[in-house]
């Protein structure tokens, strides 16, 4: 069958160099790789290069199967030693043409299913449930380093392109099974349960109310409450994104704001109006201005929120757990609770998965008691 190897080599003055070891049709050849390691490079410079070098390992070893000798390659799939690695690569090249906002998420199943595996070797016999339940496992419990553990739905995320790739070996006869689809206690997408705190229209009067050392954090805050920006969005949000759509109307005018959500690359359009506009707190500035000044050390503008929070004179707002994200929630809620219409608040929120959405069709009581009141009598 076959093979290419990464090597290394000491060359002169203590440097590293790098190159493949090739083993096809009965003939062994070397291509050497531009990549070499010097003595003075620091740690992590030396395991970014080790990285890249490994990386064309693979890329070689998945040319020469897949394109070079398919005949070999067909052979040893059908015996259950391929690599579900070289399939999970080509599913994820494809998603990247297809769609190119799941690249990110097919990447980071893939980074955890190596540190799972511990190789980027898996010979397509090892797939089995055992192995499923297993890596199921690890994500319910791994523990990022910044982030902590998983969401149930980040998790059901990663699984379902796991599950994707299993699927498509067991189309092609690779995998006898679809074992992914036969664990038991597989992952539930609770969107729909989530509950989220969330502001009342008193408590955004209050914060309005209440003076405050930092007001542009705090302008930012109540502008996204009745737009439902992501603070991702305000901190890129240019002047040129909002446009008064009719400028005739003196006695109400009506604003848009029009721009790519950094988070879902996705457009998104949402009108307001010359109540939120002067929430801004500002004059408008030139085309290329930034709206809102807000820093870009994460939970930064959190932090800002939870001090401003402590300063209002609201009881009920203190007992909620209130971040920069709770006005986007805010916003949702309010959408649903005024029209009641689902697609339009999805489309506001520019929302890709309509199970995000029905997040924030927790009604509130005073809805709940008005919709009451319009049941038929007897």
């Amino acid at each position: 069958m076959p093979s290419v190897h990464l090597r290394e080599r000491k060359l002169k003055d203590g440097v590293i160099g790098f190159y493949l070891d090739f083993y096809v049709g009965g003939s062994r050849y070397y291509e050497t790789l531009d990549i070499k390691i010097r003595p003075e490079y620091d740690k992590e410079v030396k395991k970014a290069l080790r990285d890249k070098a490994t990386s064309i390992l693979y890329s070689k070893r998945s040319d020469i199967l897949v394109n070079k000798h398919p005949e070999v390659f067909k052979k040893e799939l059908q015996k259950g030693r391929g690599n579900f690695f070289i399939l999970f690569e080509k599913m994820r090249e494809k998603r990247m043409e297809t769609s190119p906002n799941t690249h990110g998420v097919w990447l980071n199943t893939e980074k955890l299913l190596e540190k799972f595996h511990g190789s980027r070797e898996l010979q397509y016999r090892h797939v089995t449930l055992n192995f499923c339940q297993k890596f199921l496992a690890f994500l319910r419990k791994y523990k990022h380093p910044t982030k902590g553990n998983f969401a149930n739905s980040t998790i059901l995320t990663y699984y379902r392109k796991f599950q994707s790739a299993v699927k498509e070996g067991h189309k092609m006869g690779l995998i006898k099974e679809d074992y992914s689809s036969m664990i038991k206690h597989p992952p539930k997408d609770k969107r729909d349960e989530i509950t989220r705190d969330t502001l009342t229209i008193e408590e955004i009067r209050a914060i309005k109310e209440t003076p405050f050392y930092n007001p542009e954090i705090k302008n930012a805050f109540l502008f996204a409450c009745f737009t439902g920006l992501r603070v991702s969005d305000l901190r890129g949000l240019l002047w040129k994104n909002i446009s008064q759509i009719n400028a005739e109307d003196k006695s109400s005018p009506i604003y848009i704001v029009e721009l790519h959500q950094k988070k879902t690359k996705k457009p998104v359009v949402i009108p307001f109006t010359q109540e939120t506009f002067d929430l801004i707190g500002k004059q408008r500035g030139l085309d290329d201005d930034n709206v809102f000044t807000i820093p870009d050390q994460s939970g930064s503008a959190s932090r800002t929120i939870r001090r401003l929070i402590k300063r209002v004179e609201s009881p009920s707002l203190k007992r909620k757990k209130i971040t920069f994200h709770s006005a986007r929630h805010t916003f949702g809620t309010m959408c649903v609770n005024s029209f009641g219409d689902l697609y339009t608040t999805q489309r506001l929120m520019g929302h890709s998965d309509h199970k995000s959405t029905i997040g924030y069709a927790q009604k509130e009581l005073s809805s709940l008691i008005n919709a009451i009141g319009e049941l038929p009598k007897i």
